[in-house]
């Protein structure tokens, strides 16, 4: 085992090095993209009452009477690589702003803003949110919460934007679900973006190199052992009369299997064919490696989605 770590050294040594080469390279070479998402937190109408006959409610807001009042939260984040510009020559927004529009069955009466990463200006009249800042840079996030007055239909709220108020821009929109707002984020989230591609390929070829090995090592051991079992019992009689002829000469004190043998006195046995020696806790040793490859199995069902 321990010769075979000694010849992986070199091995692992290159491996690590590629591993940095190609991601230095994809993370030079990585695309630019501006990625808008609109995530949706949660949507509540406030003003919703049974279905009961006779049953007649009115509601106002602010001193306005109003039909129903919905609350929707809302965090918009650049989830892309690269900064959306507002202003200036290098600006890559088409309009002054951007228009985050709201179907027409309803009337906006609200905002609020909170929680902004970046320094911005919100506006709106009765179906349209603009947006105006200097720099939305990846990750920035601003959280908005409408309060809307829904007006003739029954249908459910909704903003919307285009993907060409930004150029070669992309709009995602999502809802939350299981994740965690407030969630900690790994380790791995937190490193550099220029170390991420290289740590990821240094993981994916150590874990698929260790995979491969862990059985390539196991086979070699059942394979030694079997072919220790069939020259023992091939040539039983001729290392038997060895080990005699050693008592007798006071190089050995007591019979021993080849596998018990010190590696000196085996190495001076005078067959050419005799067999390279299974370890001597050589089931201690099968049980680590089906052990290890368990442990490094283990994690796919994790992240192997089927």
């Amino acid at each position: 085992m321990s010769n075979l770590i000694k010849k992986l050294i070199p091995i692992v040594t290159i491996i690590a090095g590629i591993a940095t080469i190609i991601g230095l390279y994809l993370q030079i070479n990585q695309s630019s993209s501006i990625i808008l998402e609109v995530k949706t937190i949660s949507r509540d109408n406030l003003t919703k009452i049974p279905n009961v006959d006779g049953l007649q409610a009115t509601y106002s807001y602010k001193n306005e009477e109003i039909k129903s009042l919905w609350k929707i939260h809302y965090i918009i984040t650049n989830i892309g690589n690269e900064i959306i510009i507002g202003e200036g020559n290098k600006k890559n927004i088409i309009k002054d702003s951007i228009n985050l529009k709201l179907i027409k069955d309803f009337k906006i009466l609200e905002i609020e803003s909170k929680n902004k990463d970046f320094e911005c200006s919100i506006s709106n009249d009765i179906n349209n949110i603009y947006i105006s800042f200097l720099q939305w840079k990846p990750k920035e996030n601003l959280e908005l919460i409408l309060y809307l007055e829904q007006l003739n239909s029954s249908l459910i709220p909704e903003i919307t934007t285009s993907d060409r108020e930004i150029i070669n821009s992309e709009i995602k929109y999502s809802t939350f679900g299981i994740e965690n707002l407030d969630s900690e984020k790994t380790i791995y989230d937190r490193l550099p973006q220029y170390l991420q591609p290289i740590i990821w390929w240094l993981t994916l070829i150590f874990y698929g190199l260790f995979l491969i090995l862990i059985p390539i090592a196991w086979l070699s051991e059942v394979i030694k052992y079997i072919k220790y079992v069939l020259w023992i019992k091939s040539n039983n009689n001729e290392y038997n009369e060895w080990i005699n002829n050693l008592i007798q000469e006071n190089k050995l004190s007591q019979y021993s299997m080849p596998i018990t043998l010190p590696q000196n006195i085996w190495n001076t046995y005078p067959s050419k064919n005799k067999p390279e020696l299974p370890a001597k806790d050589f089931k201690n040793q099968i049980w680590a490696y089906l052990i290890l490859l368990l442990l490094f199995v283990l994690p796919l069902l994790f992240v192997i989605k089927i």
